[in-house]
Order: C-alpha cells, then structure tokens, then sequence
C-alpha cells in the first residue's frame, strides 16, 4: 500500500517542483500555524476522552492525569507507528501496569477505545456523507460516484452495533473470559466525543489549506473523512503517503497542487510528528521517575551494559548519517544560501563538495556494517568520513542543518574507541539480507528523490559536462555515477577475495590440542570434543576452542567456547567470521546461561528448547525415568 501511494503522488506531482512545494509550505502565515495548533491541543484533550469512558465501562478509579497522560502517548505512538492494537496497547500496558492494573483492564481499555474510534468515524462519516456527499474519481472505476453509499453503510452499522447492545442482557463468555456490552448511554457519549475528535483533526487540516480552495468545512469533512478510512485500511504507519495521495486525489483539480501538498506536509508534523516527539520525551520522563534507583544502578555501571548497545546504536547513526548525505545530494540547494555562499567560494570547491558529500554518504552505509561488526578499522574511518561530510554539507550549500546533524554523530561517535577492538578485514565483511534490501532502498529512494526534483530539467549529453552554481541537476548526475562506481568497486572487491577453504576434520595435533584443553577446564562437557567427529576452531594461541558440526546450511557449535573466560568472547567472533565467508547460518546448542550476554552481544538471538537436570548416580536408577514418561 505504501508502494502504491508512493506511486500515486509520483503521477500526481509529476509535473510539479520540489521548490515550489516548499516554499508554499513556508508561505503559511503565522497566524493559520498558531490556529492550527490550537485545535491540535484540543483535538488531542478529546482523545483522552476515550480512556476516561474505558475506565467507567471496566469500573476502576484513577485519576484524570494519569489517564490523559496515557491516553496521549499511546495515540502518539499508534498514530505515528501504524498498528494501533499493538503499539497504542503496549504503552498502555506499560503505563497503567504500574499504577495498579492489570493485563484484562489494560485489554479491555484497549478494545473499548479501538471500537469506539471507529464508531465516531462510521457516525460522523455515515451523517457526511449522506449531507455534504464526495464525488468519487472516475478512474476507481466504482459502480457509484458519490460517498452516498458509504453513508447509508456506515449509519446502518452503528444502528446495528447499538441495536444489539441494547438488547444485550448477559456478558458474552468465550473460553473462561467474559465480555460485557457497554451500557447504551456510555456507547452514545463515546460516539460523540469520537465524533468531536475527527471533526477537530479535520479543522486542523482545513485551517491549513490554501486559500484558493473554495470548499465549505461540511464538505471538506466529507473528503478527510473518506482520505482517514483508506489509510486505516491500508495499515500503512500513520496513514504515510496513502492519506495524502488519497487528499490529492480528490483535490488536486481544485486548487494549486503545490499549496496543498505543502498544506499536507504542515498538517503532518503539527498533527502527527510534533504530538509525538513530545510523547516520547513524557514516556521518557515517565520512566526515569518511576525508576529513579535503577536508573541510578545502570548510570554507576554504564560501561558494562553499554557494550552491547552502544555498536548497535551508533551503526544505526551512521546509517542514518549516510542517508541524509545521499537525501542531501539528491535535492538542489537553497537558493538563498548558494547566492551568498558563490560569493566566498569557487565554483569548483561547491562542485567538489557535492561530489565528496554523495561519496560520502554511500560510503557510510557501507561501512555502518563494520560497525555493527565492531571492527577495529571502522572506527577511525567513521571518524574521517563524519568530519568529511560536515564540510562538504557545508561547502556545497551551506545545509547547515544536516551538519549538526553529523556533528552530533561525530561528537557521540569519539568516546567509544574501546568498543571497537575486533581485528578484521572491512571489506570481508558479508551483508545480510536485511542490510542489503535497507542499503538498496536507501539508494531507489535518493534516486527517485533526484529525478522527481529534478524532473523539470531536460537531460541531454551536455548536461554531464555543465558546471555552474545553480546546476544542481548536473551535480546530482555526477554524483549518482560516482555512487555507482564506488558501489561496484566495493562488490568487486568482495567478489575478488580468496575464497574460504571448506571445512576439514581434525587432524591428531588437534585432538592433542583439544585434549589438553579439556584437562584444564572444569566443566566435563568439553570432553564431547575427543569424539573424534567434530570440527575444531582454535584461536590464536590455541589455548580454547569451539567444537562444532555442519548440516547445509547450519554450522552448529556445541555449547559455547571451551578455555580460558577471557578469550571466550573473541574465539566467538572468530567463529561467526568463518561462518560468514561460507555463507552459512551460525548456531551455538546447549550454551550456558552465564554464557547469554556474550552470544547477545555478538548479534545472536537467544531461544530455549528445553532444560537441563542433574542427578545423583548413586541413586539413579532408570525407573525414575520410566516415572517421569508415565507423568
């Protein structure tokens, strides 16, 4: 659905600038954005009145701020995040849990808040659109043209809905749980605070819109009510793309188009994105109150639990980083700051710098794999490419913006040199799947954003030899080549490399070794090496090793490293790096708990599948068994 919505506004925008978008975006007066805001506050002190009807349908107490706290965060999140039964409960559950309820509250919260929503929707929608009715586009090719029918459907469906709560005597039991209807009187009010709700985001937007849409509120409510039902049927997060192809659709010929994309994407952040960073700092304030000793615990041991988070975060910065780099390249630069910016440089320096920025950017998302990895020689080559791509950002345009935010990378990036300590080749490094796919969409969407922008422009051959200061269609062509061949140089270089031996069993020095090893430990279980049927990797100074079997595609080790505690964790690392250039799938069976944080730390998911039981030999007998099979 996101594909397609995408691909709507790509035929609907075709013929219209990026620019121009923006600039009627930053074109809304003042007055219209502080309006606009207003009603976001009171469209979001409505929603929480769905938790305070939830909380008297399940008859528990608590008090007005704790709910309209909740009630806000979790709307936040579902509205932002898509899945609303999922991510709106989960923050529910974690915020009421800790004050007092349980699971079968928490979940009967959460469903009498999801039917109510759609129930103010289908009211209000069914009252709309048998009014103020919207004309179908032709080309859905429906057996109707209006919204005449949906509100026939809609109204029908929620006379139904209180028909049967009405009538409804007894709760309804399914597997041990019971449901009751809500009262009638509860359904009524529920319906009218979600009917305000919907009528509030609607003004939010109609506030917004260009002046030159001549369209009456009623009718307007019409069209975001009708735009509101496809993104939720859509799943997609947030409605993303789908809400606003929707709008387009059935407005685009009203008004001048780049007013109302700009429109729409002032409505997505004072509605949407605003509202949600906001929630995430109250959860996380939230948090740190209620766990003020532990947070306190965690700060006094930060180093270690920071090991194995800190990798992982920063390779998604610098993913991140790249991204906004390509993103960056892909889009011409603010007039007004190249027009000040040509006086103090050469045309060669902007042309060098968007070229360097764009390389840079690919660069990244290439080496933010060798983060994850926590190689040695990922870090000091981030280092370089952060400081790189904070000039160029500010050389080839001034986008100053984007700058700080490589600087706040840069500035979080220098004090973790000691979580990069793994001897590797970067280059060797194998891509998964999942880096792959999230590299190459990076990559389709800064071309896609590339060509639209710049779509106006007439490619020709010359167009590849034209420099001056507001060719930004002829930087973005270089820049994309470049892209290309720094990507094919680090695929060849892949390709090229020596290819791994295949495994070979253990030769007799190695089962010597292997034996002595095991004498030194003091579990019994390395004594599974001297079978003589497994594979051994020893590391360096041969003084601990991994056992281990391959089946296709699974090179399953049994139990974890065997030797000394300290060499443990690289011997680990080791193995997962002779799996990796065979292109198998590394599995460690019947690993030690104490061994779990060494293993999670190396990217591997912990499963259980089954226990483990010690017995007394001297009173085992094999009845204790045959006791056990009968229970």
């Amino acid at each position: 659905m996101f594909s397609l919505a995408l691909t709507a506004l790509h035929h609907l925008l075709r013929e219209h600038h990026l620019r121009d978008i923006l600039a009627s975006a930053r074109a809304i007066p003042g007055a219209r954005l502080g309006w606009a805001a207003l009603l976001t506050l009171l469209g979001y002190v409505a929603l929480t009145g769905y938790d305070a009807l939830a909380f008297v349908y399940i008859r528990r107490p608590l008090a007005y701020p704790k709910i309209a706290l909740t009630s806000f965060v979790s709307y936040a999140f579902s509205m932002n995040l898509g899945f609303a039964p999922v991510t709106g409960s989960a923050v529910r559950y974690r915020l009421y849990s800790g004050w007092g309820l349980g699971a079968v509250d928490v979940a009967k919260v959460a469903a009498f808040c999801g039917l109510t929503i759609w129930l103010g929707l289908l009211t209000l929608g069914g009252v709309v659109f048998l009014l103020e009715p919207s004309a179908l586009p032709a080309a859905l090719r429906l057996p109707f043209l209006s919204t005449h029918v949906f509100g026939g459907v809609f109204l029908a469906i929620v006379a139904a809905y209180l028909a049967v709560v009405t009538r409804m005597r007894r709760p309804l039991r399914f597997r041990g749980w019971e449901i009751a209807a809500p009262p009638t009187g509860l359904s009524l009010t529920g319906i009218l605070v979600s009917s305000a709700d919907w009528a509030l985001a609607a003004a939010v937007l109609y506030t917004l819109l260009p002046t030159t849409l001549h369209l009456s509120y009623p009718a307007f409510l019409s069209i975001f009510l009708l735009a509101q039902v496809v993104a939720l049927a859509s799943h997609v997060a947030g409605g993303l793309g789908v809400f606003e192809s929707a709008i387009l659709l059935l407005l685009h010929d009203q008004t001048d188009t780049p007013a109302l994309v700009g429109a729409l994407l002032v409505f997505r952040v004072v509605y949407y994105l605003a509202p949600f960073g906001l929630a995430v700092l109250l959860l996380g304030s939230s948090e740190i109150l209620r766990r003020r000793a532990a947070f306190a615990r965690v700060a006094s041991f930060f180093s270690g639990w920071a090991t194995p988070v800190v990798p992982p975060a920063l390779a998604l910065a610098v993913f991140v980083g790249g991204a906004i780099l390509l993103f960056s390249g892909s889009t011409p630069t603010l007039h007004g700051r190249l027009v000040w910016l040509r006086d103090f440089l050469p045309l060669p320096v902007v042309e060098f710098s968007h070229f360097v920025g764009s390389l840079v950017g690919a660069a990244l998302l290439i080496l933010a794999r060798g983060i994850q990895r926590r190689l040695d020689v990922a870090y000091p080559l981030t280092i370089v490419l952060l400081v790189v791509g904070i000039v160029a950002s500010l050389l080839k345009g001034l986008d100053y913006e984007e700058a700080i935010a490589l600087a706040v990378m840069l500035v979080a990036f220098i004090p973790c040199r000691r979580h990069f300590h793994r001897k590797a080749a970067l280059i060797g490094q194998r891509f998964t799947l999942r880096w792959a796919v999230a590299t190459l969409i990076v990559l389709l969407c800064s071309a896609w954003l590339g060509f639209f922008s710049h779509k106006h422009i007439d490619y020709a051959d010359d167009l590849w030899w034209h420099f001056s200061y507001a060719g930004d269609a002829s930087r973005f062509l270089r820049a994309s080549v470049g892209i290309a061949g720094l990507l094919v140089i680090a695929a060849g270089a892949r390709l090229i490399r020596a290819a791994a031996p295949p495994p070979r069993r253990p030769a007799a020095e190695e089962l010597a070794s292997a034996s002595a090893i095991v004498a030194r430990q003091p579990l019994t279980t390395g004594n599974f090496a001297l079978l003589g049927d497994k594979l051994f990797l020893f590391n360096g100074s041969r003084s601990a090793f991994i056992m281990y079997g391959v089946h296709g595609r699974s090179w399953v080790a049994l139990g974890g490293p065997v030797g000394p505690a300290h060499v443990r964790a690289e011997l680990v690392w080791d193995y997962l790096e002779l799996v990796d250039r065979h292109g198998g799938w590394p599995v460690f069976y019947e690993v030690r708990p104490s061994e779990l944080p060494m293993f999670v730390e190396a990217g591997l998911t912990p499963a259980k599948l089954g226990e483990s039981a010690r017995v007394a030999l001297e009173t085992f007998s094999p009845r204790i068994i045959h006791r056990l099979r009968e229970r």
